[in-house]
């Protein structure tokens, strides 16, 4: 039968499992299942084929989900493909890692798909309800690389074609964007072709045997750094040559469609604007006294092309010196948040599941409640209490001279009934000679005195009418001096 100790006791039990699902779920290790793009994705577009080649070398490897402060200590830290969402929505942490670099950290960015970030800016855009320019977050100008900047034909080709239909007439927010999440999943919906291409090294990278790397074709990306003169590159050597596997597209993605396109007026040579003339794979910038790695194309340490040609080599070569911890920065994949079930509460569906059951459960116990009436008035206190009957008394014997000598009695009487006690006798024994023979048994000069105090103590008693303040004081003195007789 429901009645409210039940809906207790069941509201308990279900928060001490919440409370133990999540403690189980916080333990365990926040891969994604080996499906994601971190360096826990063991799938062919993940990165887990990096961490286990650094760590086989020597280098001292680990991951941090926490978000990166700046005073932690120097190392090598990576961040590879992060999320656009996350990097809109936390840029924060990555801007203060600046004065780090700046005074020796080293900064290794794998940057993601430029139409990966186009996506997610367009989908803030849908979220707003108003129409954006299309400029998503620049991950580069975060990290203080203002004159850098990444060259994507993929994207170029999708600006391309977003122009052309935005031309044929007016499209709301929500159309542009339903267009783009369709279009960037048609553009990577091809079945993958790796390409080996010859690459070119320079300044840091020179010492590097690097030069043949295995690239999705595609996808590639560059870096523009015309206005930024870096301290080493790894820049593509010839056009792209035929790929290693023969994979093709199955069907005609809007990139292939839209570079084929005829461009017309000003604003479509601007969507479509040129490659730069040295096309950087990856660059070291100076900062400080550190530096910052970028690497503008994520398929060069993916697992599918690591172990293909010196992908590896430049691996290595990007994280610096074995010397240095290397940390894997996690938290810009959302594994922070995906690890802890209460972030769910933050998703507007569980928020509303949870808020619902919270407010049966609180109706139920409203309902079975039982209500206590209004409180009742406290009684009138005593007009008086035992300590001021106590002072009142004490006052009274200690003013009276013919009060005094039954406050001496009273001291002897409460003398004997405590040494009665101590020697095993019952309290109300007033035998003081049997107190006596018992004492000294114990301690035979303290049975001495105590006989010898009660015996003058008692010829006072008969030969004193009058009693003086400082003669009952001495007395008493003289009894309680018999309580400290050990035992």
């Amino acid at each position: 039968m429901w009645s409210p100790r039940n809906a207790v006791v069941v509201a308990s039990l279900i928060f001490v499992a919440a409370i133990i699902s999540a403690w189980v779920a916080l333990l365990q290790t926040p891969d994604s299942g080996g499906v994601g793009h971190d360096t826990y994705g063991v799938r062919g577009y993940g990165y887990r084929g990096l961490v286990d080649t650094v760590r086989e070398l020597g280098f001292v490897v680990r991951r941090q989900l926490a978000p990166p402060q700046p005073k932690q200590a120097l190392h090598t830290r990576v961040c590879v493909e992060p999320s656009p969402a996350l990097l809109r929505t936390h840029p924060t942490y990555l801007v203060r890692m600046k004065d780090w670099v700046a005074a020796g950290g080293r900064l290794v960015v794998v940057m993601p798909l430029a139409i990966d970030l186009q996506r997610d800016f367009m989908s803030s855009c849908r979220a707003c309800g108003k129409d954006c320019d299309l400029k998503p977050t620049d991950l580069l100008d975060l990290i203080g690389l203002d004159g850098v900047s990444v060259h994507s034909p993929a994207l170029n080709a999708l600006l391309l074609e977003d122009q052309q239909n935005t031309g044929a007439g007016y499209r709301s927010p929500s159309e542009r964007v339903t267009d783009w999440d369709s279009w960037v999943e048609a553009a990577k919906s091809y079945e993958v072709a790796i390409t080996e291409v010859s690459v070119k090294a320079t300044g840091t990278f020179n010492d590097a045997a690097v030069s043949r790397l295995a690239v999705e074709a595609k996808s590639i990306q560059y870096l523009d750094c015309s206005n930024t003169a870096p301290i080493g590159t790894i820049t593509l050597a010839e056009d792209l040559a035929k790929p290693l596997n023969q994979a093709t597209s199955p069907i005609a993605t809007p990139v292939e469609k839209a570079t084929n396109a005829k461009t017309e007026g000003a604003e479509t040579v601007a969507a479509n604007e040129a490659a730069p003339a040295a096309r950087v794979l990856a660059a070291e910038f100076s900062h400080g006294a550190g530096s910052i790695v970028v690497v503008a194309d994520p398929s060069l340490l993916r697992n599918r092309t690591l172990p293909l040609a010196d992908n590896s080599v430049l691996a290595v070569t990007a994280l610096g010196s074995p010397d240095r911890q290397i940390i894997f920065d996690e938290y810009y994949h959302g594994l922070s948040a995906s690890g802890n079930p209460l972030f769910l509460l933050t998703r507007p569906g569980f928020a509303a599941l949870a808020l619902g059951i919270f407010a049966i459960v609180g109706a139920v116990l409203w309902r079975q409640a039982v209500w206590l009436g209004p409180p009742i008035d406290p009684s009138d206190p005593p007009r008086r209490d035992i300590a001021e009957f106590l002072t009142a008394m004490g006052r009274l014997y200690a003013h009276n001279s013919q009060s005094r000598p039954l406050l001496v009695k009273q001291c002897r009487a409460g003398v004997v009934r405590q040494l009665s006690g101590e020697v095993g006798l019952p309290p109300d024994q007033q035998d003081v000679a049997l107190v006596g023979r018992l004492l000294a048994r114990r301690n035979e000069p303290h049975s001495d005195l105590f006989l010898r105090t009660i015996a003058d103590v008692d010829q006072e008693l008969r030969s004193t009418r009058f009693w003086t303040e400082s003669q009952s004081v001495r007395t008493i003195r003289k009894l309680t001096a018999c309580l400290s007789i050990p035992t």
